[in-house]
């Protein structure tokens, strides 16, 4: 069931257009909204009840139509943040990369590029070789943070009471700065 029933014609092309690309802006020029004003335009029309209505119900439709779910984009995340090069293992029979014994099963989906090399030397004697890369694996990790609203994975500033940056946590050890340690200025102190 569409919800674009009670929008003008404009608002439904903004709609699609908005659903091809996210970016109000652009969704504006598009749809037949001047240029000049598309700016202010677009986002206006993304705080339009029934806009925002028809977008939801269209990515959602979208989704649905291709499969994804979060749970499918989650195990995705699991099985790029969790690669580990000894899931591969390379043949050198077939001169292929394979899985090794025990890799979770879509453990090939985290590797980003192969490369093969056959190397015959004067003896006539054949040698392969494998390069592989896997995706940006802290990359993974923050944005399954992000998505977990885990502490120090926001995109955000976050502020304490007194409207200064709070202490950065490393995301990857849990340490924060000690609470009485001074503001790194990046050595712009004078000294």
């Amino acid at each position: 069931m569409s919800v674009t029933g009670g929008l003008t014609p404009r608002q439904k092309r903004f709609v699609d257009a908005y659903l091809l690309n996210p970016n109000a802006t652009q969704a504006a020029i598009r749809a037949g909204y001047g240029k000049k004003n598309a700016d202010v335009v677009g986002p206006r029309l993304l705080g339009d009840v029934g806009v925002a209505a028809a977008i939801a119900d269209g990515q959602q439709r979208l989704a649905a139509e291709v499969g994804l779910s979060q749970i499918r984009v989650l195990r995705e995340l699991e099985g790029l943040a969790h690669s580990d090069v000894s899931h591969y293992l390379f043949d050198d029979v077939a001169g292929r990369l394979k899985l090794a014994e025990g890799a979770p099963p879509n453990a090939m989906r985290a590797v980003s590029s192969i490369k093969y090399r056959t190397r015959t030397d004067g003896d006539g004697n054949v040698s392969r070789e494998c390069e592989f890369k896997l995706w940006d694996k802290p990359g993974m990790v923050r944005l399954t943070g992000r998505h977990l609203s885990m502490k120090g994975f926001s995109n955000t500033l976050e502020l304490d009471a007194k409207g200064l940056a709070a202490p950065v946590v490393n995301v990857y050890t849990g340490i924060a700065p000690p609470a009485d340690a001074e503001p790194d200025d990046g050595g712009k102190d004078g000294a």
